[in-house]
């Protein structure tokens, strides 16, 4: 406010004097400035690494689309633009990055020293351009697709995201009427990506000091008395479920109180019974610093997603065991949900598809890991046990596929893979009555229980 009162109060006397007082600055020829981007673009080191040799080329690509000039440099001066992209990258951790990854104090130096040269020379106009581009374009990678891909973490977590023509939103965004909504639209926009910026901006706001910890004990139920309820009290009002508690706290642990419990649980997809239980204890005293982290790592998977998931989807929370469908925006339908287990090779991948077609009254193709390690030594001990779990050995899973006598040669054709184990539909088949076909290459479906 103060500047801005000054620079008013200041403005007839500058533009009086502004020939005597400032300068104005002096920009080499476009030439000479195309030259030096050039001969920068050519000696800047390019790395090995993969998603670095993309950001090199695509800083070339954006630069050679406009014959090489400076994009953030005018008439030997920042435009308007580099400021709010500066700003916005000091501010990144507002979406779970690190904005020590852009350089910013370094930028904001090197603006500030061409700013004050009268005529600063073309191979310091370039170097800052590029140098602002490239910030560019590494924040809109990290905030678009993420900073990690997902398969250097875990083989089974797969990236769906479409990549981005990033030197046209560069491009795009340098001619927009808005910058910052510009930059906002790099962003997912999925509304559990939006909320957990704004939890994230809470805790990175809460100045309080650390949250209490609930002490463990016994399961508490409404209408039980105990110490423990003053610490529960506490911990529930610093993170904002009930009112801060100005006077020393009941130990009663009141209908209320079970109240806010339950919308911890729900806030933190426990199971909700609105009871102080082990579980709910143990998510309680989750630091305020772990809380973060966690927001922070989801933000990144979110990152793996499409940004376009239609206006109908599903999604498979598989550490929650949910399963919702989103209707335009609003959950439909949401119920439990087996995933496959962590261990033995059995943990369900990260991925995304379309689902293609529904089938009623499936066969479950059992797959020849469980045939081998569950199915053929329980036929090999009992004749009659594929029978009894309503099981058959066939040619292939098509729904045609020619059925064979239960023989122990050939269960052995089945263990050599050139015959196969099935479920026939019914009651009891694993696949229940209904399943949803996404062909892909894990083999991953949805079905009923």
């Amino acid at each position: 406010m103060t500047v801005q009162f000054l620079r008013r109060a200041w403005l007839p006397l500058t533009l009086l004097l502004g020939a005597c007082m400032s300068p104005a600055a002096v920009s080499p020829p476009a030439g000479e400035l195309a030259g030096a981007v050039q001969q920068t673009l050519a000696g800047s080191a390019k790395s090995g690494e993969l998603r670095r040799r993309a950001l090199d080329q695509a800083l070339a690509d954006f630069y050679a689309a406009r014959d090489h000039m400076p994009a953030w440099i005018q008439q030997a001066r920042p435009i308007a633009q580099a400021e709010t992209l500066l700003t916005r990258l000091a501010n990144a951790d507002d979406d779970g990055l690190n904005p020590r990854d852009y350089r910013v104090s370094a930028l904001r130096e090197r603006m500030a020293r061409l700013s004050d040269q009268r005529a600063p020379s073309a191979q310091a106009i370039a170097d800052l351009d590029m140098q602002l581009s490239a910030a560019f374009l590494h924040y809109a990678s990290d905030v678009h697709a993420g900073r990690v891909a997902p398969t250097r973490i875990d083989p089974l977590w797969q990236s769906s995201v479409t990549p981005l023509d990033y030197p046209a939103r560069l491009r795009a965004a340098l001619k927009a009427d808005d910058f910052t909504r510009a930059l906002d639209a790099l962003a997912p926009p999925h509304a559990g990506y939006r909320q957990l910026r704004a939890a994230l901006k809470r805790l990175r706001a809460d100045d309080s000091p650390a949250w209490p910890t609930v002490p463990e004990g016994d399961v508490l139920e409404p209408g039980d008395r105990s110490p423990r309820v003053a610490a529960l009290r506490r911990r529930l009002a610093a993170q904002g479920f009930i009112p801060a508690v100005q006077a020393p706290a009941s130990e009663v642990f009141d209908d209320t109180l079970s109240e806010a419990v339950t919308r911890f649980q729900k806030r933190h997809g426990l199971a909700v019974d609105g009871l102080l239980g082990p579980g709910t204890t143990q998510a309680l005293n989750v630091s305020r610093a772990a809380r973060i982290h966690q927001i922070e790592l989801n933000m990144e998977r979110w990152r793996w997603l499409p940004a376009e998931l239609g206006p109908r989807h599903v999604i498979a929370n598989i550490p929650g065991y949910r399963v919702q469908a989103i209707a335009n925006g609003q959950v439909a339908t949401d119920m439990r949900a087996v995933v496959g287990e962590q261990y033995n090779d059995h943990a369900t991948p990260l991925f995304t598809d379309r689902i293609e077609s529904i089938v009623f009254g499936p066969y479950w193709n059992i797959p020849h890991s469980i045939a081998m390690d569950e199915v053929l030594p329980e036929a090999r001990r009992d004749p009659d046990y594929l029978a009894r779990k309503h099981y058959e050995i066939v040619s292939s899973y098509a729904p045609d596929a020619q059925v064979f006598p239960v023989t122990p040669a050939n269960l052995d054709k089945v263990a050599a893979e050139k015959l196969r184990i099935r479920e026939r539909p019914g009651p009891g088949n694993a696949l229940g009555r209904v399943k949803f076909l996404f062909p892909n290459e894990y083999a991953i479906y949805l079905h009923d229980s």
